[in-house]
């Protein structure tokens, strides 16, 4: 399924073109000695590899060639199907690379590979996970999109993460391994991205590239018709600056990017605060959360999911109680007692997007964090008044947050 390839295991020799889906010749001549290196796409020369031309590229020493593996040594990404590979000890023609990949492309189909690629969308809600081996589940049992809690159960869940997958990876395979399960007039989709660390790690991609690559996969998702929670990044060892510069980009951005809700994992104090990778009873190998950080993580990420498939301006929650706990789905709520109501806001941690109350009782109202979370602001609310409540992210290096009110 990947549309996007490196040779010889190093950046240098990265295409920055994207294939269509289905199958595909992919062909580099190395240059040998004065000769010059070339790329190509069944049998056309791929003008955006990085390297085009430059003779910079020496064979390895071994004579080992690896195929659909990852260059972020975290696991095989690349989870297409080889039907066969060719090698040649001398160079090739462009005439020569045309006849080679017209031959190969006969092989694949005689052996009954078709073009085009496309799975059976899916006729029930369906909440989709994707990105890294974060996502996949490495050095845990229950990766967080396995283990969310959702207010409408009949949404089901399907893991999408690829171990060492990188942003730009799945911006560049977005249309193949996430677009067949999204559709227009279809039942209702989100999609969950969460990524970007392997992109840090690998040291070759700039804040930019990454929000760049974050931001293609949003758009490919709306234009597809899903809804797309973007969640920040979490620690880990030797990446702090990289993640909180991404974060503080996604905080930033990510709404103008047409993302529905930004799952702030961030904000979680024992995931997201700098050098939080080295405690062990979260992480492992100072990258993966293991099975109490992924706990943490499905919690945000399901509150963020009940967020989009709760109350609406439209469709507001009600209570008439005294005391009454908000939880995701509330972000509408209406007060409707004959006396005095206290809301206690839900636990900011995750949250991003703001909460409305409205008054429609015959007293005064109370809204109060929980927690020993603060509130700045006034948490009192007329009979017949209306109030915002927002979650403030707290410093990227130490992550909390608090409410604010803005009306």
């Amino acid at each position: 399924m990947s549309q996007r390839f490196a040779a010889f295991n190093t950046s240098n020799t990265e295409s920055r073109e994207y294939l269509p889906s289905g199958w595909h010749v992919v062909t580099f001549v190395n240059g040998v000695g004065s000769g010059k290196d070339h790329w190509y796409y069944d049998g056309a020369e791929v003008t955006s590899y990085v390297a085009e031309g430059s003779g910079g590229i020496a064979h390895p020493s071994s004579g080992n060639y690896q195929i659909g593996g990852s260059s972020a040594y975290t696991g095989t990404w690349w989870v297409g199907k080889v039907a066969a590979a060719w090698a040649w000890s001398m160079a090739l023609s462009p005439t020569d690379v045309a006849a080679a990949s017209k031959s190969a492309l006969e092989y694949a189909e005689a052996k009954g590979a078709v073009h085009a690629y496309r799975v059976a969308v899916s006729d029930t809600p369906m909440v989709i996970g994707g990105m890294d081996s974060r996502t996949f589940g490495v050095d845990t049992t229950r990766p967080w999109i396995n283990n969310l809690t959702l207010t409408d159960n009949t949404y089901t869940a399907l893991n999408l993460g690829v171990s060492g997958m990188k942003a730009v990876d799945g911006a560049a395979m977005f249309s193949q391994l996430y677009g067949p399960h999204i559709a227009d007039g279809s039942a209702p989709v989100i999609v969950a991205l969460w990524g970007g660390i392997n992109d840090m790690l690998a040291g070759n991609a700039t804040t930019q590239m990454i929000a760049d690559a974050l931001k293609s996969m949003v758009r490919q998702a709306k234009a597809d018709g899903a809804r797309v929670v973007l969640a920040t990044e979490i620690d880990a060892t030797g990446a702090d600056a990289k993640k909180d510069a991404l974060d503080a980009m996604i905080r930033s951005q990510a709404y103008s990017w047409g993302v529905d809700n930004i799952a702030d994992l961030a904000t979680i104090p024992q995931l997201g605060a700098d050098g939080a990778a080295a405690n062990t009873t979260y992480f492992n190998g100072g990258l993966h959360p293991v099975d109490a950080g992924q706990t943490l993580i499905a919690g945000v990420m399901s509150d963020a999911v009940n967020e989009l498939i709760g109350s609406t301006g439209t469709n507001r929650n009600t209570t008439a109680t005294a005391t009454y706990q908000e939880v995701a789905g509330d972000r509408f709520l209406d007060l409707t007692g004959t006396s005095a109501q206290t809301v206690n806001l839900p636990d900011c941690i995750g949250y991003s997007l703001p909460r409305e109350i409205v008054n429609l009782g015959t007293a005064a109202a109370t809204a109060a964090p929980i927690n020993s979370e603060t509130l700045a602001g006034s948490g009192s609310i007329a009979a017949g008044a209306k109030a915002v409540f927002v979650p403030i992210p707290g410093a990227l290096a130490t992550g909390g947050c608090h409410w604010e009110r803005t009306e």
